[in-house]
């Protein structure tokens, strides 16, 4: 039960996933690798929160996650999240990676997403299309630095991780922590 109130309590809401399928065969269809593949499209802050828009490609069309995948290859509880966001601060001019694991401590508010499954229609089953994130209101970790980023991967329900990718570095509000900003 504590595992399903940390997402609940997660710090975004999964707003949008669209998949691109292939329509027929008289169309050219693009062949994407098995294992899922992301790029950046946009990352932006503002004081209210962030938003996090990947491009994202899967050629067996399996990325996604049912609402009853909690059990049998998904009772892991990493394995209940399918988009990661692991969060790095630069600490005295070294990025170190906060560790953040509800699977170690349950009331910890992660970077973890559950992007839902779409079926991809007809016999071509790869996906093509946009995951877009809304982090809010905290994107960021309160404490005494004020430059951070984060590094993402998304996996599919074969358990199959995806290249990693890094958004820009951004700086945290001001008064968002407990450090100063010199001007």
């Amino acid at each position: 039960m504590a595992k399903f109130v940390c997402m609940r309590r997660s710090v975004s809401r999964f707003v949008a996933i669209s998949a691109v399928v292939g329509l027929g065969s008289c169309m050219q269809l693009d062949e994407y690798p098995d294992t899922p593949q992301i790029t950046l499209k946009e990352f932006t802050t503002a004081d209210s929160g962030a938003t996090l828009v990947l491009n994202f490609t899967d050629g067996d069309g399996n990325f996604g996650l049912e609402q009853s995948d909690t059990s049998g290859t998904f009772a892991d509880c990493r394995n209940r999240y399918n988009i990661f966001c692991e969060y790095y601060e630069k600490q005295n001019n070294v990025w170190q990676h906060v560790e953040l694991d509800p699977c170690l401590d349950p009331d910890i508010i992660p970077f973890y997403y559950r992007a839902p499954f779409t079926t991809p229609l007809g016999q071509y089953k790869a996906q093509k299309g946009t995951i877009e994130l809304f982090i809010n209101p905290l994107y960021y970790l309160p404490s005494n630095f004020d430059t951070c980023k984060f590094q993402i991967t998304i996996m599919d329900r074969d358990l199959n991780l995806s290249n990693k990718i890094w958004t820009p570095e951004y700086l945290k509000p001001r008064g968002s922590g407990n450090f100063i900003l010199k001007d």
